[in-house]
């Protein structure tokens, strides 16, 4: 049967290198890669709902492909509803962008802000959650750490010890370890790491708006390890991180085999945005510093990573006052519940 899905072949698009970054609708950007798994993604979803509802779209096949996809958005609304209670947040907000990138790559403008618009109907709470992330121990003790590092010293894995110190003392995303270049000031005895934020969405200047990692310089005190673990980093790549994550994960289930949840290069992370919770408190600069800190553009994103009162009392990086600026403040929650006024003593 046919779908009416639009194939388009467009020659300016598919001459693109996967790393180009193109501009679609509304002055957003992203790289060719990116746009052409949004298309499959958004295709495959809707060749499934052409399957299940053969009765219910029979008599639009018969039209144009446009007009097609047009008559489709009420079920298609609906299906993406009912995906909501079978997938993550972030996996239901990806399948809502391809579809509203599919609908803007066909022109459709108008069902794509519609696509854009509809909310998910599952509960924050309720949500399902993506899996294997629980896996990841998300508090280190001070003697765990110093357990894997004498591991991986012992082993003569150089490179494993410097990128978990690097990642205990600055809580970079792991993926950002390779492009950080560093200076070091012999007056004030600090040692500054200029970190170029993972998770962007595209790539320049003007991509800003698009992206969610930020760039930021994370200072912190002289150390001669932390030194000599950036030197080592500055010569690898993204293939040796690979190599080095592997190592590390056999390492910790080696050291620790009983445990459900596994050390990883992530679990630094959670143990740094503890410590900057602590040191920073839940001021709107505080958050704003820790944000900076962390690489994120808003102060919510912040609330996946640790707890205050989880703190291993670590060292805590200060970030440039530029990209503290470049934080958006987002005024916190009132909490869901309201406490119950408390009882008059009985006389």
């Amino acid at each position: 049967m046919n779908s009416g899905i639009i194939n388009y072949s467009d020659k300016a698009v598919n001459n693109m290198d996967d790393k180009q970054v193109m501009r679609i609708e509304n002055d957003s950007l992203m790289y060719k890669k990116t746009y052409d798994a949004y298309l499959a993604e958004s295709e495959r979803f809707i060749k499934r709902i052409c399957s299940d509802h053969t009765e219910l779209v029979s008599d639009f096949c018969t039209e144009a492909p446009k007009e097609f996809l047009v008559s489709l958005l009420p079920l298609l609304k609906e299906e993406l509803l009912v995906a909501a209670s079978q997938k993550s947040s972030g996996a239901w907000r990806k399948l809502r962008r391809a579809i509203d990138v599919y609908y803007r790559h066909c022109e459709l403008f108008e069902q794509s802000k519609m696509i854009k618009s509809i909310k998910n109907p599952v509960e924050p709470g309720s949500r399902m959650k993506p899996p294997g992330r629980d896996k990841r121990l998300k508090n280190v003790p001070k003697a765990d750490l110093e357990k894997v590092l004498e591991n991986r010293l012992d082993a003569g894995d150089i490179e494993s010890a410097g990128i978990i110190y690097i990642c205990a003392e600055f809580g970079v995303r792991p993926c950002e370890v390779p492009y950080i270049s560093y200076q070091v000031n012999h007056e004030t005895n600090e040692i500054t790491a200029e970190v170029v934020g993972a998770k962007k969405t595209a790539a320049g200047e003007e991509g800003l708006e698009a992206q969610r990692g930020l760039d930021r310089d994370l200072t912190v005190d002289y150390e001669e390890l932390l030194h000599e673990s950036l030197e080592i980093w500055s010569k690898l790549g993204k293939k040796d991180l690979e190599r080095a994550q592997a190592r590390i994960y056999r390492a910790g289930k080696k050291l620790w085999p009983r445990r459900k949840k596994r050390f990883c290069l992530y679990s630094l992370r959670y143990n740094k945005g503890s410590d900057l919770k602590k040191k920073n408190g839940s001021t709107a600069e505080g958050r704003a510093k820790t944000a900076a800190v962390m690489g994120h553009h808003t102060t919510t994103a912040q609330s996946a990573y640790g707890h205050a009162n989880a703190s291993t009392g670590g060292v805590v990086p200060k970030a440039n006052p530029e990209a503290v600026n470049e934080v958006r403040r987002i005024p916190l929650s009132p909490p869901p519940w309201q406490p119950k006024p408390s009882k008059a003593p009985s006389i």
